[in-house]
């Protein structure tokens, strides 16, 4: 199914559940999927994060699909100090990125020049589940939305008693349990130069495994630039080509292989090392840097 800007596919693993029941779960999970996209779209003009984002100083209610990838992505900026930050759309649409990629939709954003802003622009207010944005900014939710609903999707297949089962958006990907033979899944992670063949293989269950790389999205005017942009430079970081993330949630791996991309390589691994959890970078040199706890997904 075409979600979230990418193709999502979910595989069930069952010999106890007939096929209703089967299909109810997958229907079940594509929706909750599908009002994360409703909420989250940059490219919507009908979207809770448009709506949002033509309301400057004043307290907008939420919902739950847009307040909680924003909070994550605000608690990411805190965390990385700026590295990773939610405004970055003004920048990404000056670098040309203004149409979805998939399904050339332009988007029209007048607030895509006001000036510097950054994550420290946008205030949440837990109590009344609202946001309110202190000047014009674009909201860009581009590195948590597609995890956040991966994991919605989890919670919902979670409730039925199936072997195992696979999600993959575009390259968020989260396994649980196991195929009917009682093997682990096998996730391949893409080699970043030569993209249709397989960098490395791994074993899992029960995480979330999500890739960041700048081949996926370049912009069409000048092809060194992509859409995985630092937002103090405005430029596409070079040193890194692949980050691979392995998380408990689909929105943490998310974010997390984002950060790692943009941060470069040391910063990565300390980033990584600090939330303990495991990943592998790819740099420019085509070297890989995996974590100290990798070994065990080979």
């Amino acid at each position: 199914m075409l979600l979230l800007g990418t193709i999502v596919t979910i595989k069930v693993e069952s010999q106890k559940q007939s096929a209703d029941i089967i299909h109810q779960a997958l229907d079940r999970a594509f929706a909750k999927m599908q009002q994360v996209e409703l909420a989250c779209s940059r490219f919507d003009e009908l979207s809770e994060l448009r709506r949002v984002c033509k309301r400057v100083g004043v307290k907008t209610p939420s919902s739950h699909y847009l307040y909680e990838p924003l909070r994550f992505a605000l608690m990411m900026s805190e965390v990385t100090n700026g590295i990773f930050d939610p405004t970055v759309g003004r920048v990404m649409y000056r670098n040309g990125f203004r149409e979805h990629y998939l399904t050339g939709t332009v988007v029209n954003d007048e607030t895509a020049n006001p000036g510097e802003v950054s994550y420290q622009d946008v205030i949440l207010d837990d109590m009344e589940r609202t946001i309110m944005l202190k000047r014009p900014l674009t909201l860009d939710l581009g590195a948590v939305a597609k995890g956040f609903a991966v994991d919605l999707a989890v919670k919902e297949l979670s409730e039925f008693e199936f072997e195992g089962f696979l999600i993959d958006a575009g390259g968020d990907v989260f396994v649980a349990g196991h195929h009917l033979d009682g093997s682990p899944w096998h996730i391949a992670v893409k080699h970043p130069v030569h993209t249709d063949k397989v960098l490395c293989t791994l074993k899992a269950s029960q995480v979330a495994i999500c890739t960041s790389g700048g081949y996926e999205r370049r912009n069409r005017d000048n092809p060194e630039d992509h859409h995985l942009i630092h937002p103090l430079t405005g430029n596409s970081p070079q040193e890194v080509m692949s980050s691979t993330v392995i998380a408990p949630f689909a929105m943490m791996a998310d974010a997390f292989s984002t950060a790692a991309f943009v941060l470069g390589i040391e910063k990565a691994k300390m980033l990584l090392h600090t939330a303990e959890i495991e990943g592998l970078l790819v740099d420019n040199a085509l070297g890989c840097h995996p974590t100290s706890g990798l070994g065990r997904y080979f």
